[in-house]
């Protein structure tokens, strides 16, 4: 099967990308979930924003258990609460049609998504011995 191969394909490119690369990825793939979901609220698009929303669920469930708690220390506990309320706040705009809600949380992950690909150069950078992104 043509889809499978592909799937497969894609798997093995998340799983070669580093740490901060995935989450970078990961945060890509949440905003274009949230803002699909948003879109499809207000079409009144009820299976395809259950989708939307069902994926970003899943998304934000894999970053909060991607959390490393021990070597995080008080980061990782505000992100586990951020993400926590995320996934409320998408529950609740889920079961009330809410584009307004939803909007809100892409605008906060929008920001994090800026922040996290900022967070990634610096760490790719420190990882170059020339200190040249590679």
């Amino acid at each position: 099967m043509i889809t499978g191969g592909y799937d497969t394909y894609q798997t093995m490119d998340v799983l070669a990308m580093s740490p901060a690369e995935r989450v970078v990825f990961l945060y890509s793939q949440l905003v274009a979930n949230l803002r699909r979901a948003k879109a499809e609220i207000e079409k009144r698009q009820i299976e395809a924003k259950l989708r939307s929303i069902g994926r970003a669920q899943d998304i934000i469930a894999e970053l909060l258990a991607s959390l490393d708690m021990e070597r995080g220390g008080e980061f990782a506990d505000r992100l586990a609460g951020l993400y926590t309320f995320f996934l409320r706040e998408l529950t609740a705009a889920d079961l009330a049609m809410d584009g307004e809600k939803v909007g809100r949380v892409l605008d906060m992950v929008a920001a994090l998504h800026s922040s996290w690909i900022e967070a990634a150069r610096q760490v790719d950078n420190a990882e170059t011995p020339t200190g040249e992104a590679a």
